[in-house]
């Protein structure tokens, strides 16, 4: 498949991951979603996963530091608007998202290039 399939696909998986983090964050926890794992563990694994996509998904180092900067900021203003949904605002969701970030852009920088190698040099 064309690099450029790829490319796409990278980036609607970014989009489904904050999708997501969307629904998951701004859903009523009265409407009785709960996946008995630590509620600090999603908050990482899903900025985690989100990182890690943008760090695959854009060529300049410059403009995925730009996008770890902006899915931080998503981080926090999903926390800002959690109360106008009936959820409470926590400075310890907000802190372990940006180790996410931080852990999965790190991931995704470092993979990236092996990730590109794969695919260019993988019999079609």
């Amino acid at each position: 498949m064309p690099i450029e399939f790829w490319r796409f696909l990278r980036r609607l998986v970014v989009i489904l991951i904050g999708l997501n983090i969307l629904f998951g964050s701004l859903y009523p926890i009265s409407n009785g979603l709960d996946l008995n794992i630590s509620d600090k563990l999603q908050h990482f694994a899903a900025y985690f996963l989100l990182a890690l996509a943008l760090g695959m998904s854009s060529r300049p180092l410059s403009r995925r530091l730009l996008y770890f900067i902006l899915a931080a900021l998503f981080g926090a203003g999903i926390e800002i608007i959690q109360p106008l949904v009936g959820r409470d605002m926590a400075f310890a969701d907000f802190q372990v998202n940006l180790l996410g970030v931080g852990f999965g852009g790190i991931l995704g920088i470092i993979i990236r290039p092996y990730f590109l190698f794969y695919l260019k040099t993988r019999k079609a």
